[in-house]
């Protein structure tokens, strides 16, 4: 089985935004990789709060030309978890992702 390397030196798998918290971001190069290669028409993140993984399925589907849908759901308060937040949080994502 070949070895999967998301640092090549004819891509690297970065994402265009990143905000706090950051628990989610180690594992963003491996969600631009498996998108690019699974290449699907549809993502649903369930949970987005303020877009960091929401965000890189979508530059991901962008970048590799892929004509498909990414869905964030969430309830847009928060959680014990993560904290609770105002409506702020998906104005926020709203204004980069209107629809």
């Amino acid at each position: 089985m070949d070895q999967i390397n998301l640092f090549t030196f004819d891509k690297l798998y970065l994402p265009c935004r990143m905000l706090e918290p950051l628990a989610w971001v180690g594992h963003i190069p491996f969600a631009i990789w498996l998108v690019e290669n699974l290449r699907p028409e549809v993502v649903v993140e369930l949970g987005t709060h303020k877009g960091n993984s929401f965000f890189s399925f979508c530059q991901s589907m962008k970048l590799n030309k892929i004509n498909g849908k990414v869905y964030a759901i969430d309830l847009w308060e928060g959680d014990k978890h993560a904290g609770f937040y105002s409506n702020s949080i998906y104005e926020d994502v709203k204004k980069i992702c209107p629809t």
